[in-house]
């Protein structure tokens, strides 16, 4: 069941990342704010929908849930319970649902301090933001999903990689991936200011 609501809540999120981001740059082409608006709560939905994959697979890292092939290949019966949680980043798949659910914060963040304010650049940073988390949700779905099943389902798993067994993955990753996921921001504005025509120093 864990795997089929995973890989559903994220193609799902997918499809509004994709739509967010198409009418957020027609919105912001044609100064039409229903488009805006409407990429707004594409942008929350998104926020929602990550957020549910991220704890989803988390409760499978603590629940044992050996049907999904992630936690088989990076937990194990006896996984401490703090490296069951740094399990759920431990490895390529996990990492770029960490990495989607900062994006998908910081999305949020610009979506509730400029959707009253920058009008003219807003509407494209926010098709940038989403066009990129639509970039690795893709790749969530595709080509590193954290929710394949797998059959037959084992009695334990294989276990974390030792050389993650260390207190340093509960904070290290984080903090990287929150510098790493933030340049985004300033990316995005940047490029909707090159886009907008305002290149000054105003944006």
């Amino acid at each position: 069941m864990i795997p089929e609501l995973g890989q559903g809540a994220a193609l799902v999120a997918l499809g509004l990342a994709l739509w967010g981001a198409a009418t957020a740059a027609v919105g912001g082409r044609t100064g039409r704010p229903a488009l805006v608006a409407s990429a707004q709560h594409a942008a929350l939905g998104v926020f929602a929908l990550v957020t549910f994959c991220f704890a989803l697979l988390t409760y499978a890292f603590l629940a044992f849930d050996f049907s999904v092939r992630y936690v088989a290949i990076n937990t194990n019966l006896g996984t401490p319970f703090y490296y069951r949680i740094t399990g759920v980043w431990g490895a390529l798949e996990g990492s770029i649902i960490l990495w989607t659910w900062m994006l998908a914060l910081y999305t949020l963040i610009v979506v509730l301090r400029h959707r009253e304010g920058a009008r003219e650049l807003y509407p494209w940073a926010l098709a940038v933001m989403l066009g990129v988390m639509a970039f690795f949700l893709l790749v969530m779905t595709i080509a590193a999903p954290p929710f394949s099943r797998l059959h037959p389902v084992p009695a334990d798993g294989r276990g974390l990689n030792p050389l993650l067994e260390d207190t340093g993955m509960i904070t290290h990753p984080v903090a990287l991936y929150l510098g790493f996921t933030g340049l985004t921001v300033p990316f995005a504005f940047a490029l909707a200011a090159l886009i907008a025509g305002r290149v000054g120093d105003a944006w």
